[in-house]
């Protein structure tokens, strides 16, 4: 990250900016203009999710801007009917594609489902266990993937 904002480095030494645009409500080319003004006024985190059906224009909004894809830290999440393994890995390449970028730097579960909760243990890389939640971190296509229960 090239920019004065403020950031945390999470566990894995990614550099996570503190301040981000959430893109929810957000629609169409205001989705993305929105975007846009946000990167060239300082912010470097976006975050979206498949459910808020704006992935393609904030792709394109980080394509329009005069910043390098390293500099844009891009979250989205899966939709709570995508969730479980298989469902959640297809959901994961379709948010790539709709964002067309080559990686997602946070990937996580909009909302946990407690019947939708799958065993991801072949593909996980840490299980921090912290009060309510359970956050699994796995590694699919050289992407982090973060799911949060």
């Amino acid at each position: 990250m090239n920019s004065s904002q403020p950031f945390t480095t999470l566990n894995n030494g990614i550099k996570m900016p503190l301040l981000g645009l959430g893109a929810w409500d957000m629609y169409g080319k205001e989705a993305e203009q929105a975007t846009l003004d946000a990167l060239e006024i300082g912010y470097r985190l976006v975050d979206t999710a498949s459910m808020y059906g704006n992935e393609k224009e904030i792709g394109n909004a980080v394509r329009k801007s005069n910043l390098s894809r390293e500099e844009i830290f891009v979250t989205t999440k899966v939709n709570n009917a995508d969730q479980g393994f298989d469902s959640t890995l297809r959901a994961f390449d379709m948010s790539l594609k709709k964002l067309n970028t080559d990686y997602i730097d946070l990937y996580l579960v909009h909302w946990p489902i407690k019947n939708k909760r799958k065993t991801f243990s072949r593909n996980v890389l840490i299980l921090i266990e912290k009060s309510f939640f359970i956050i699994k971190i796995f590694k699919y296509n050289n992407t982090i993937l973060v799911l949060i229960f």
